[in-house]
């Protein structure tokens, strides 16, 4: 397993850039999950996800993404995934 990083670049009004890097798998979607979501409870329910340095994402990691979509769509944002790779 590779280290799992979810790093806000960006954040201003209710816009979020956030870089994700390492594996996206059991043990770290619901570490993803809540810090994304605690970006969206912060008043930033535009999430952007850059996803160019995932390694490995499994149905966990998926399930988290369509987790976080859900969210940001309660609150009256959006998700958009930027560099997914093609694997994912």
């Amino acid at each position: 397993m590779t280290d799992f990083r979810l790093t806000a670049q960006h954040a201003d009004g209710d816009l979020a850039v956030a870089h994700v890097s390492g594996d996206l798998d059991f043990d770290t979607a619901p570490h993803a999950r809540s810090q994304a979501l605690a970006l969206i409870e912060q008043g930033h329910r535009h999430l952007l996800l850059d996803l160019e340095a995932v390694t490995f994402c499994d149905s966990s990691g998926l399930n988290a993404l369509i987790g976080i979509y859900r969210c940001a769509k309660e609150a009256g944002g959006s998700v958009t995934l930027a560099a997914a790779p093609d694997r994912l």
